[in-house]
């Protein structure tokens, strides 16, 4: 009647991360410690992709480190994401060992480099690009937004609801022509 035997059922495929829960596996890609504004301000870039793509087709998440806010956030993160592929007391050699930011980039990366979490949820930050189109970001949540399953089938504690805004932030405001630099038939 409806000539469902030709219709293709579309998948979500993508080689790349999407907002909410992926649970096909999250590579670890390393971390890289970077600064701009002539170096004052620092941060560490961690890049994540899904398992079984390359690298380059990873995302690249902020991790800031210029207030003491966002170093707490910066831990945070770090330890939640090191400890479901690598133990405790190894994350603290490293970050003992390590002589700056820079040492302790390399470290995480030789450590943590290649491992897969099961599962990590992102959340995602609208915008409008330059052509206008409504499109999204990813970011790390605060935890738990990641998960192993290590110990058997232990439930996880993600729960992605677009309508947090600690997981999904809207566009503010649809850029119009004014804004864009668009010519409009206004004589000035």
């Amino acid at each position: 009647m409806l000539g469902l035997k030709d219709t293709k059922v579309l998948e979500g495929n993508s080689k790349f991360l999407q907002k909410g829960i992926n649970s096909d596996g999250v590579v670890i890609g390393g971390f890289k410690y970077l600064t701009f504004d002539n170096g004052n301000k620092p941060y560490l870039e961690l890049t994540l992709y899904k398992q079984g793509q390359s690298v380059d087709d990873g995302t690249k998440f902020k991790m800031y480190m210029t207030t003491d806010a966002a170093k707490d956030r910066t831990k945070t993160q770090i330890k939640h994401i090191s400890t479901k592929v690598i133990s405790e007391e190894d994350l603290y050699k490293i970050d003992e060992s390590s002589t700056n930011e820079v040492d302790l980039a390399n470290k995480l990366t030789a450590a943590l480099g290649g491992k897969v979490i099961d599962q990590m949820m992102f959340g995602s930050e609208e915008y409008y690009n330059a052509e206008g189109k409504l499109k999204y970001k990813l970011f790390l949540p605060l935890p738990p937004f990641a998960h192993q399953n290590k110990d058997g089938d232990k439930p996880t504690r993600m729960t992605y609801d677009p309508s947090n805004i600690y997981l999904h932030k809207p566009a503010t405001v649809k850029p119009d022509a004014e804004n864009q630099g668009e010519k409009d038939d206004l004589p000035f």
